[in-house]
């Protein structure tokens, strides 16, 4: 630590290097709070019947683009989930709607199909939807089970480890 100090003592001036150099911190500070990044929210799941008489479950939720930029959603989104038994089980839906366009700062509704029965879905637990994007990096959202709770990260990750170990899922109160 002394040999930085006595460095910016020897020549003063240098310190405008660090401050100023690369586009200085104002730079990097209006290109970490402009990164595009996205809210999801409002989760909602249901099931239809399709044309050809199959059934398959849907997911709403409620997307916000709250980065700087605009970016759109890829097609799909994956959903990994455990049974109560604590076998994997991965899927992969579509979303519906065409315009995946999300601009800065707009909530927008979507909805996501999953070719899977309805009541195999709601008996899914620790359900994680992984939202990718085409400008930035993807998102997941965490929820617990069928009552479309969402939770975050740390909580769900600690829950997680002691259903695999224990195998032991109780619906939380709180």
């Amino acid at each position: 630590m002394d040999t930085i100090i006595k460095y910016f003592l020897k020549d003063p001036l240098k310190i405008l290097y660090l401050l100023g150099g690369a586009g200085g911190i104002h730079f990097w500070i209006s290109k970490w709070t402009d990164r595009i990044r996205i809210k999801i929210r409002n989760v909602n799941s249901d099931s239809f019947i399709t044309e050809g008489m199959e059934e398959h479950s849907y997911f709403k939720c409620e997307i916000e683009n709250i980065g700087g930029r605009v970016t759109s959603l890829e097609p799909t989104v994956k959903l990994t989930a455990y049974s109560v038994k604590g076998k994997l089980k991965k899927y992969e839906g579509k979303i519906t709607e065409l315009d995946r366009d999300l601009p800065p700062h707009k909530a927008k509704y979507l909805t996501v199909d999953f070719p899977v029965k309805y009541e195999e879905y709601v008996f899914l637990v620790f359900r994680t939807y992984n939202f990718r994007l085409t400008r930035g990096f993807s998102n997941s959202l965490n929820v617990w089970s069928a009552s479309d709770r969402i939770i975050g990260r740390l909580r769900f990750y600690c829950n997680l480890i002691l259903f695999l170990l224990f195998k032991k899922y109780n619906e939380p109160k709180t």
